[in-house]
C-alpha cells in the first residue's frame, strides 16, 4: 500500500486543486450577474469614435438605450469585442463606427433637451431618474429641437437619424425622421401613396443608408405632415390601399412599408373577415389606451374564431381587462417586446390559451390572477422583465403548464428547487445562471 499512497494523494491533489479553481471562476461569474444591475448605475459610459477618440457620454444612456444595456448585459457572459469594462475607475467602454465629429454633435442636442424629454408621463424629472421609458416626443422636445435641426445640412441630420436609430432612442429618431419628412417633402413636392413600393425605392435612392424600418420611419411622418395628423392607424391604412386580401383565413399587417401606430379601424376587418383564423400586427408603433385616444374599448371583439394573434414588437404599456374578452378560441398570444408594465385579468376567459410570450416588457410584479382560468396553457414565457419574485401560488391555476421562462429578470428569493418542487418534475423551469444558486 504504502507504494501507492504518494499516486493516491496526487491524484487527489489534483483534484482538490481544479476544485477551488473552478470555485473561484464560477464564483466571480456568479458575482458578476448578481451585481450586473448595480454595476449598470456606477459605471461611467465613454464610447469611442471611429477616429479613435474618446467621449463620455451622459451616464444615463446605459439604461436608456436598448442598444447600450444588450451590449453591456451580453458582455457578461461573452468576449464582446465591442465593450470594454474598466471598474477601477469605474468606465464602460463602446465602440462605435461614428466619427468623433458627429457623436459630439449628437451629445450637443442632448443637452439642449429639457429634462421631460425622456419621461413619457411628460412631467419634469431629473436626469439621474430618467428610465427606459422613452417612447413619445412632447411637444416641449419637438419645439426645443426643431430650431437647432434647421441649421444642419442634410447629410448632418441623416447621419443623426442613423445613429439615433442605431441606439434606439425613441425620441429623436421621431424628431429627426420628422425634420427628414420635412426636407423631402420639399425636395419632392407631390408625394403620392398610392404606391408605396415606388415611394420606399424613391426614398432608399435619396438615402441610400437607411434599412426598411428607417424608411418606414420616414414613410409614416410623410403621410402624417401631408394630412395634419398625429396617428397613422388601421383605418387610415385602409383608406389608402383598400381592405387587405386574407389568404387561408391569415391576416398580417407586419412590416407594412407603414408603421401602424393606432388600431382604430381594426372593426372593419372583424367585420368583412369574422372568421379570421390568425392576425398579425407584429413590428410596428401600436400604442395602448392610455396614449391612443382612439383606442378601440374592446380591440379584437367579433375576432370570436381568431386562434393566434401576434402584437410583437410594438409599443403597448399595458391591457384592459376586456381586451380579449370575445376571443375565447385563442391558442396562442404573442405579446414579446413591447413596453407592458402590469398584466391585469387580460387573459382570464381565454381558457383554450395554450402559448403565452410576455417575454422583453417590463413587468415588475405577476399576481395568480393574471392566469386565472387558463386551465389549458403549456408554455408561458416571462423571460426579460423585471420581476423581483414570484407569489407561491402563482402557476396554481396552471394545472397543464409543461414549460415556463423566469431568465434574464431580478428574482433573487426563490431558488430553482423551490420553484421545481412548487411545479413538480413534470415542468420544465428556465432559469438565468444567478437564479441557480440553491
Amino acid at each position: 500500500m504504502k507504494k501507492f499512497t504518494p499516486w493516491f494523494l496526487k491524484v487527489f491533489s489534483f483534484f482538490v486543486l481544479m476544485f477551488l479553481s473552478l470555485s473561484v471562476v464560477f464564483g466571480k461569474v456568479a458575482v458578476a450577474f448578481t451585481n450586473s444591475e448595480q454595476e449598470d448605475i456606477e459605471l461611467n459610459l465613454v464610447v469611442k469614435s471611429k477616429d479613435g477618440k474618446e467621449i463620455a457620454f451622459p451616464s444615463y444612456l446605459l439604461h436608456l438605450s436598448p442598444y447600450f444595456k444588450t451590449l453591456h448585459r451580453e458582455s457578461l457572459t461573452t468576449n464582446n469585442s465591442y465593450y470594454e469594462a474598466e471598474n477601477e475607475n469605474n468606465r464602460a467602454i463602446f465602440y462605435i463606427e461614428e466619427n468623433s465629429e458627429l457623436l459630439n454633435l449628437f451629445l450637443k442636442i442632448l443637452k439642449e433637451l429639457p429634462n421631460a424629454a425622456f419621461n413619457i408621463t411628460g412631467q419634469q424629472v431629473n436626469e439621474e431618474d430618467i428610465a427606459e421609458d422613452t417612447i413619445f416626443v412632447s411637444p416641449k422636445v419637438k419645439k426645443c429641437l426643431v430650431p437647432m435641426l434647421k441649421k444642419l445640412s442634410n447629410k448632418d441630420v441623416n447621419n443623426l437619424f442613423l445613429l439615433c436609430s442605431k441606439l434606439e432612442i425613441e425620441p429623436l429618431v421621431n424628431v429627426l425622421a420628422y425634420e427628414l419628412a420635412l426636407r423631402f417633402s420639399v425636395v419632392a413636392k407631390k408625394v403620392s401613396f398610392k404606391n408605396l413600393e415606388f415611394l420606399s425605392k424613391e426614398i432608399s435612392k435619396r438615402f441610400p443608408d437607411f434599412t426598411k424600418m428607417q424608411v418606414k420611419y420616414l414613410i409614416k411622418h410623410l403621410y402624417l405632415l401631408k394630412n395634419n395628423k398625429q396617428e397613422f392607424s388601421l383605418a387610415d391604412y385602409i383608406g389608402l390601399h383598400g381592405l387587405p386580401r386574407v389568404r387561408h383565413k391569415v391576416l398580417k399587417y407586419s412590416n407594412e412599408n407603414i408603421m401602424l401606430t393606432s388600431l382604430q379601424g381594426i372593426d372593419i376587418i372583424s367585420r368583412h373577415y369574422p372568421n379570421l383564423k390568425k392576425l398579425d400586427l407584429s413590428f410596428n408603433s401600436l400604442l395602448s389606451k392610455d396614449f391612443d385616444p382612439n383606442f378601440p374599448k374592446k380591440p379584437f371583439f367579433g375576432f370570436n374564431n381568431l386562434e393566434k394573434i401576434n402584437l410583437s414588437h410594438n409599443m403597448l404599456t399595458f391591457l384592459s381587462d376586456d381586451f380579449f374578452v370575445t376571443n375565447s378560441c385563442l391558442k396562442s398570444i404573442d405579446l414579446s417586446f413591447n413596453r407592458l408594465c402590469f398584466l391585469g385579468k387580460a387573459f382570464n376567459k381565454l381558457t383554450s390559451l395554450k402559448k403565452l410570450k410576455l417575454f422583453h416588457n417590463r413587468l415588475t410584479y405577476i399576481s395568480n390572477e393574471n392566469f386565472s382560468g387558463l386551465d389549458n396553457l403549456k408554455f408561458l414565457d416571462l423571460g426579460h422583465n423585471y420581476l423581483e419574485s414570484i407569489p407561491i401560488d402563482l402557476f396554481l391555476p396552471l394545472f397543464n403548464l409543461s414549460s415556463v421562462d423566469l431568465s434574464y429578470n431580478n428574482i433573487m428569493d426563490l431558488a430553482k428547487k423551490d420553484i421545481s418542487k412548487l411545479l413538480g418534475e413534470n415542468v420544465l423551469v428556465i432559469f438565468e445562471p444567478q437564479f441557480m444558486n440553491n
